[in-house]
This record gives structure tokens, sequence and C-alpha cells, in this order.
């Protein structure tokens, strides 16, 4: 709350989370995630040498992981690994329907050569190391 005070939607499927207006898990349809300002979700391995942490599908809709503006993401600081190599290393035989590895806010040059900002997925992520 105090990092992003504005945030009026702020969605996790975890149960600490206190500050959450909502429960992505409890809608109908994807469409009602538009206007998440906030999502928190769990990572599940970090990677020291990129930043990226691998994200598996753990919600109903995935589409929470790149329409909300702002991806706070809660690490297990004994879950992060050194190269993409070890991260692979360690997923190697985990099924997943889905997952991804999210390394910052999105952005793109490919708009008339303008740097944008949150273009294909959240404008701001945050990791805190548990």
């Amino acid at each position: 709350r105090r990092t992003y005070p504005d945030a009026m939607r702020i969605a996790s499927v975890l149960p600490d989370i206190s500050c959450a207006t909502f429960n992505p898990d409890n809608l109908d349809d994807p469409k009602e995630l538009d206007d998440t300002d906030v999502a928190v979700v769990k990572g599940e391995i970090g990677v020291a040498e990129n930043g990226a942490i691998w994200i598996p599908q753990t919600v109903k809709y995935k589409a929470i992981y790149f329409i909300s503006e702002k991806l706070v993401i809660l690490l297990d600081r004994n879950k992060i690994v050194d190269t993409m190599y070890d991260a692979y290393r360690e997923l190697d035989g985990q099924e997943y329907q889905f997952g991804t590895f999210i390394s910052g806010p999105s952005k793109t040059a490919d708009i008339e050569q303008a740097l944008v900002m949150g273009a294909h997925g959240a404008r701001d992520v945050l990791v805190i190391l548990t």
C-alpha cells in the first residue's frame, strides 16, 4: 500500500496479502482483470545474472501477469540461482501448463523509435525477497 498509494484495484490469490481488493480467481471472465492497478504474485525461481523471475501459472487467468499496470513479485531469497541454465535445470522435470520469465517492466522502441514503457505488460515491476 505504501509503495502504490493510489492503487484502487489490487489483485492477489495469496492469502497473506491483506491489501488485495480482489482475488482474480473469483472472476468469471478474464476481461474483468482490465483496470487492475497492482497484481501481487509469487515467483518460483530468481536468476541473478539478469534479474528474471520464473512465474508458473498458479492463477485462473494468466493475463493477470501482463494486464496489471504494476506487478509485485514475492520471491523466496533461497530460490535465487546464478544463471538461466541453472534456472532451467531447476525446472527440469516439473510440469507446468504455463510459465514465464519476467525480468522487468515491459518496454519497446518499435513505435516510431520512441521508448514506450508498459506496451506489452506491466509498467512497473517490484520484487520483494522473502
